[in-house]
């Protein structure tokens, strides 16, 4: 038996307030698949305070420089492998 999971991920940035709904209800949904949920903000452009306002259930982090793809998808493989790891006891 193997212990893979499931990450989910999603790149992000509302462009009003109110559309953190969007990004909520992404969450919601993918939390109801996996334990392992992530969303790379592109913070120079977010209008809706994804950072500013965690989401239960969600490591939500930003992502500079943003770019196209690359950098906000690679930031979402990084987080997912590093969750992966077992935590060192201090």
């Amino acid at each position: 038996m193997n212990n893979l999971k499931i990450a989910v991920g999603t790149r992000y940035w509302g462009k009003a307030p109110e559309e953190i709904g969007v990004l909520k209800n992404f969450i919601s949904q993918a939390t109801q698949i996996s334990g392992l949920v992530f969303a790379a903000i592109n913070v120079a452009e977010d209008k809706s305070q994804a950072i500013e306002n965690p989401i239960a259930g969600a490591d939500i982090f930003p992502v500079t420089p943003w770019q196209k793809f690359v950098p906000a998808l690679n930031a979402i493989v990084f987080r997912a492998v590093q969750d992966r790891k077992p935590h060192s006891r201090s």
